[in-house]
Parts: structure tokens; sequence; C-alpha cells
């Protein structure tokens, strides 16, 4: 085989093969990154995906009183917000043993909400959160023990595709009115 032979097939492989690897690591990360697994109250674990045309993602405290009315006036907008654009809400915590998961067990029984809360037990979702490109990390999150945690009350809009598109820290009086805007400018 002639010099330029082989330096033609020598190239044709490296291309083919850094083409393969490329694809193959594109399709893990689409895979991977709108899922994560959360545990229930129930204590069971939770697989999580993007189906809605919207998520909300809600970080909460049970001894936080900003969230707390950031997840009454979520609670007081389902029904309108899913019957006009399709959402999930989400509420999630994140704790580390059972003494935090029998907390929030305790605050799901004095705060009714029908829509569910999670615990973020292995930091999965707030992995995935701090791994976004878009996401706002300065002051939106901080390091507790091992793991990330979300400051809170903070909230988090994700589109059907898994894509964030809005990120609020703290709860006043009318987000919901900012809230509903993100909806409609989104559609």
């Amino acid at each position: 085989m002639s010099y330029f032979l082989k330096c033609l097939l020598f190239i044709f492989l490296i291309t083919e093969c850094n083409l393969l690897y490329s694809q193959k690591l594109d399709n893990t990360i689409n895979q991977n990154i709108n899922s994560f697994k959360l545990l229930s109250l129930e204590k069971d674990t939770v697989f999580f995906s993007f189906k809605k045309n919207y998520t909300i993602f809600c970080a909460f405290s049970v001894y936080c009183s900003s969230c707390i009315n950031e997840l009454n006036m979520m609670e007081q907008n389902l029904k309108k917000w899913d019957s006009l654009y399709s959402i999930n809400i989400i509420g999630f915590v994140n704790a580390s043993d059972n003494s935090d998961f029998q907390k929030i067990v305790r605050f799901s029984k004095k705060h009714i909400y029908t829509f569910p809360l999670y615990i973020d037990i292995k930091g999965e979702l707030v992995t995935f959160l701090m791994s976004l490109e878009n996401v706002k990390k300065d002051g939106n999150f901080r390091i507790f023990g091992s793991l990330y945690e979300c400051m809170r009350p903070q909230l988090f809009v994700f589109d059907k595709s898994g894509n964030l598109i809005f990120q609020k820290r703290g709860f006043v009086n009318g987000d919901e009115l900012i809230i509903q805007d993100v909806f409609i400018k989104n559609r």
C-alpha cells in the first residue's frame, strides 16, 4: 500500500472514531440531562423527566415563611395554570438524614398541597441545576456538608425540553403574575 493511501486511511479512521465517540457522548448527555431521582414522602424513589409544557421546581424549607408563602401561592394558581399552560409543580427540599425526612413528612401533613413534595436526598436535582449554563449560581447555592443545596425559596421554570427559562429567589406578593408572564412569553 502506498504511503498516500496509508495516510488517507489513517485520517479516515481517526475522523470516524472521533465522530462515533462524539455521537455516543452527545447521546449520553441527552439521555441523562432531563432525568434524575427524587425521594417521595412515602420513601419511594421517583425518576423525574419533563413531560408537561412547563415544570416549576420550588426549593423550600419547612422553617421558611417566605417558602411557605410561595408554596401557598403556587397551590392557589395550580389549577388555572395547568388548564391554560399545562404545568407541573414540584416542591423539593435538600435533606441528608432521617430526622430531616421526618420533619418534612410532618410539614406535609400540616400543609396540604395538590402538587408533590420531594426530597433531593442525594443532591441529584441540585447537581442537575448547577450543571446548567444559564442558571444563576452566585448567591443562589451553597455547599452544605458534601452536597450543594439551593438557597430558599428559589424557583426554577423549565420548558418541556428541559430548558431553564426562568429562575428567581425570594418571594413577594405578585410573583404569580411574573410567573404567568413567563408562561405567556414562552408559548
